[in-house]
């Protein structure tokens, strides 16, 4: 148990993590495994010069493997949260959801014009026959044909149209 213990305050990973890091590198290709090796020979020398405990050998041994492993596999299966994020994938982000945002108000913005020049006839009716303000249009409009409207956006649409 004290082992355990020891591997994970060495490594980092959780028992759960050490177990997909050997899956992982199980399924390497021979070239790749052979390297990993190679590197786990430096890590392991690493770890004992840190680590000056007598018969700890084979636990520094499988935690030199297991850190050899561990940034090709965190690298591999992009566990973000692990790795610090890259100014650029910031950025890319922000790109990404302001491109989306964007879009989704364009695409809202021309459906709500659309409802609106198809019961412009009403709206011209009102305002000119009636005498009603852009607000009491508005208030109509969402009562009894569902156009969610502001005054002011009645307003900049008349003026668009009737100039």
């Amino acid at each position: 148990m004290m082992e355990s213990l020891d591997i994970t305050l060495i490594t980092s990973l959780s028992i759960v993590e050490r177990q997909r890091v050997l899956a992982w590198f199980s399924r390497q290709s021979e070239e790749r495994r052979i390297e990993l090796l190679k590197k786990k020979y430096l890590v392991f020398k690493s770890l004992e010069k840190k680590h000056k405990i007598y018969g700890m050998g084979q636990v520094l041994d499988y935690c030199a493997i297991l850190l050899a492993c561990k940034e090709p596999w965190l690298a591999s299966t992009k566990l973000r949260s692990q790795r610090a994020f890259i100014e650029k994938d910031y950025e890319h982000l922000n790109v990404e959801r302001k491109t989306k945002a964007h879009g989704l108000l364009q695409k809202k913005k021309a459906r709500k014009r659309e409802k609106l020049a198809k019961h412009w006839f009403v709206v011209v009716k009102l305002k000119t026959e009636d005498g009603l303000g852009f607000g009491k249009i508005a208030e109509y409009l969402q009562h009894y044909h569902q156009i969610n409207v502001s005054r002011s956006y009645l307003h900049s649409y008349w003026v668009s149209r009737m100039g």
